[in-house]
């Protein structure tokens, strides 16, 4: 019995000639183009954070969603530093909306309530204290 892959040897040195040397054709480009449509809304990402969805959760969810309703994922921004950020920026806008309307508001009287809470951590690795405050406002004062 004789070994026939001994005497078909290929020679993977730099700077030799091989017979089965493999190039990439020469219109071929090997820049990645990155996704430049971004996906994320104000709505998406609050509905992210209530269902308490990660940020590395949130991209294998939006990449099935994207494929499944037939986008093309490459031209879509789906990153966990994205989406981390779109999600920051969005509860910041939802803040300050929030807080304009609270300023602009006439309010004769209000009903302030507040409570220590033990609550999960946003990461829920962690419980901490925190303090809910409502505020409820009285119309027949």
């Amino acid at each position: 019995m004789t070994d026939d892959s001994s005497s078909t040897a290929i020679n993977c040195l730099p700077g030799t000639s091989n017979s089965m040397n493999i190039s990439p054709p020469p219109n071929a480009t090997l820049i990645k183009i990155r996704g430049r449509n971004e996906i994320m809304t104000k709505k998406l990402a609050s509905a992210l954070d209530r269902c308490k969805v990660s940020c590395r959760d949130a991209v294998h969810i939006i990449i099935s969603v994207a494929e499944s309703l037939g986008n093309n994922v490459r031209d879509l921004v789906i990153n966990r530093s994205s989406i981390k950020r779109y999600r920051e920026q969005a509860r910041l806008s939802l803040n300050n909306e929030i807080r304009k309307a609270f300023l602009v508001s006439d309010l004769n009287a209000v009903v302030l309530h507040w409570d220590g809470k033990l609550l999960p951590d946003l990461t829920g690795k962690q419980i901490v204290d925190r303090l809910p405050i409502v505020i409820m406002v009285v119309n027949n004062y």
